[in-house]
C-alpha cells in the first residue's frame, strides 16, 4: 500500500497542498486507495460527498470541485459522459475549474470521444485539456499500475482507439505475454485471501492481470479483459466495445448497464438492457430494438438474435461497478427458461 501511495503521489504530482474531491465509494479501490489513504499519506485535504447525490445530479462533481478549489479528482469514464450528457448550461456558466490540475480516469475501458466531450463541454470553466489523466490500475496491484506524465495530453493524445495509460511509475514493471499485460514490482499484493490455488496461478513471478494490452513507445494500450471476449464464426470480439457502440448512439442510456454476450450455436448477439421506468416512459422500444440492430450490424458486422429490456439491478456487477458477465449471463439464461 504505501509503495502504490508513493507511485500515485509520484504519477499525479501530488504533494501537501493538493486538494482531492470525490464522490467515489469507500468500497471502491479507487475511492479507498486514491482517495482516503492518499491525502492521508501526504496531509493533504479532502472533501467527500455521496455517490447518489452525483448520480442523481452530475454537475455537483463539477460545483465541489468549484467550491473547494479542487486539485485533484477522478473517476470512471462513465461518470465524465454523465456530465456531458446531463449538465445543464446554466451550470457551466458559474463554475471555476482553473484549478483542477488533474482529472483521472480508470477502472472501466476508457473511450477517446468521452475525454474529448468532456474537455470541449467544459471549455467555459477553465478547465484544461492537459488536466485529462487515463490511467490503468486493478486491485491486486493496490490501486495504480501506469499513468502518463501528468499535464503533458493534449485532445490530440485522446484521438485514437485505446487510449494511451502512459507507463509504470515508481518500480513498477508490465510486459505483454501472449497478449495479456503482466505486472510485477512492490505493490502488488502477494495472492488472494485464503485462495492458495488460484494466488499462485495469478500471482507467480508476475501478476497475470487478466487484461489484454499492448506497449508503443514505452506506453500501455489496454484492450479489452480475457473474460470480456467473445469469439463469432472465428474472429474475436471484446464485449465492452459492442455495449459502447450501442451507448453512443442512445445517450439516454449512458448510465444504464448494457451487456451482451453470444449465442455460439447460431454465431449471434443477445442484448441485455436495464431500463428504469422513467426511461422507458420516454422511449418507444420497438424502436429502440431497431436502432440497436442497425447500430450493432454497422459498427461490427453482428447479426442480433434477440435484445431484452430489463429492470434495474438485473445484470449484477462487482463492488466496484464492473458488469459480471458470467453470472448475469447465466441468471438471464435460466430466469428465461423458467418462463
Amino acid at each position: 500500500i504505501l509503495v502504490n501511495q508513493a507511485m500515485i503521489a509520484t504519477a499525479f504530482g501530488n504533494d501537501q497542498s493538493s486538494v482531492i474531491v470525490s464522490w467515489l465509494p469507500f468500497f471502491h479501490d479507487m475511492g479507498l486507495i486514491g482517495n482516503i489513504l492518499q491525502p492521508l499519506y501526504l496531509g493533504a485535504c479532502s472533501y467527500f460527498f455521496s455517490p447518489e447525490i452525483f448520480m442523481k445530479r452530475p454537475w455537483r462533481w463539477l460545483e465541489a470541485i468549484s467550491q473547494y478549489k479542487g486539485t485533484v479528482s477522478g473517476a470512471p469514464n462513465f461518470a465524465y459522459q454523465m456530465v456531458v450528457d446531463r449538465t445543464p448550461e446554466d451550470k457551466l456558466k458559474t463554475l471555476d475549474l482553473s484549478r483542477w490540475q488533474l482529472a483521472y480516469c480508470g477502472s472501466e475501458p476508457i473511450q477517446a470521444s468521452t475525454l474529448i466531450n468532456f474537455v470541449e463541454r467544459l471549455a467555459t470553466t477553465g478547465f484544461k485539456e492537459q488536466a485529462m489523466y487515463p490511467c490503468y490500475g486493478l486491485s491486486e496491484a493496490t490501486l495504480l499500475v501506469t499513468g502518463p506524465q501528468a499535464g503533458t495530453l493534449t485532445k490530440n493524445d485522446f484521438d485514437h482507439y485505446p487510449v494511451s495509460c502512459g507507463q509504470p511509475k515508481h518500480g513498477g514493471e508490465i510486459k505483454i505475454d501472449q497478449n495479456e499485460i503482466l505486472i510485477r514490482g512492490g505493490h502488488v499484493a502477494k495472492g488472494y485471501w485464503q485462495r492458495p490455488i488460484l494466488s499462485r496461478e495469478k500471482f507467480h513471478h508476475y501478476l497475470r492481470s487478466g487484461d489484454y494490452g499492448y506497449i508503443d513507445n514505452h506506453c500501455l494500450y489496454v484492450t479489452g479483459r480475457q473474460d470480456d471476449q467473445i469469439s463469432i464464426r472465428g474472429i474475436n470480439y471484446f464485449c465492452h466495445e459492442i455495449e459502447t457502440s450501442i451507448k453512443l448512439n442512445h445517450k439516454q442510456l449512458t448510465s444504464l448497464p448494457t451487456m451482451v454476450f453470444a449465442n455460439e450455436q447460431n454465431f449471434s448477439l443477445i442484448v441485455l438492457q436495464e431500463l428504469n421506468q422513467r426511461t422507458r416512459d420516454k422511449i418507444n422500444l420497438a424502436e429502440l430494438e431497431d436502432t440497436f440492430r442497425q447500430c450493432i450490424i454497422e459498427a461490427h458486422g453482428l447479426s442480433v438474435e434477440s435484445i431484452h429490456f430489463l429492470p434495474p439491478k438485473s445484470i449484477s456487477k462487482t463492488t466496484s461497478g464492473k458488469i459480471q458477465r458470467q453470472r448475469s449471463k447465466q441468471a438471464f439464461l435460466k430466469a428465461l427458461s423458467h418462463e
